[in-house]
């Protein structure tokens, strides 16, 4: 039924584009683009906006059920903010955080990696990955977000 349920997500990803929310496909995008190129100062406020956002949306708790409207605001907020940032690494990472954890049945952010980790051999090869995509792209958002001064909490 999960396997089922992501493969739909995906595939209304897809189709709606990806600055779609990954459980809300039909929520527009609420940034604007701009056409005077982005100063250091302005990216790093951006950045330092989306390290909040992200900040939010991985400490919410997320049960694998129908996400709660508090887990869809930040998400909303997190897809925004990165949609914003004219710094692709990072808003790649952030995208690939937010798809990686779809493949995580119950996976509930910041709670659940440990248990996760120590479970390993338990999860299936598609878990497995998605797991491994998650942290990966987790430690480099947090990076990121240390470098502009706004760390994401432990």
């Amino acid at each position: 039924m999960r396997r089922l349920l992501l493969l739909s997500v995906i595939a209304a990803i897809g189709l709606a584009g990806c600055s779609k929310s990954s459980h809300d496909s039909s929520a527009a995008p609420t940034t604007t683009t701009s056409t005077a190129p982005p100063t250091k100062a302005s990216t790093t406020a951006l950045d330092r906006k989306l390290c909040e956002a992200y900040d939010a949306f991985w400490h919410t708790s997320y049960s694998g059920a129908q996400p709660s409207p508090t887990m869809l605001a930040r998400e909303r907020a997190l897809i925004d903010a990165a949609e914003a940032t004219p710094d692709q690494p990072l808003h790649d990472a952030v995208r690939s955080v937010i798809a990686g954890e779809l493949g995580l049945p119950r996976f509930l952010l910041h709670d659940t990696t440990v248990e996760y980790r120590q479970k390993l051999n338990q999860l299936t090869g598609d878990a497995r990955r998605a797991l491994e995509s998650v942290e990966q792209n987790d430690q480099a958002v947090r990076s990121r977000c240390r470098g502009v001064g706004r760390p994401v909490n432990t």
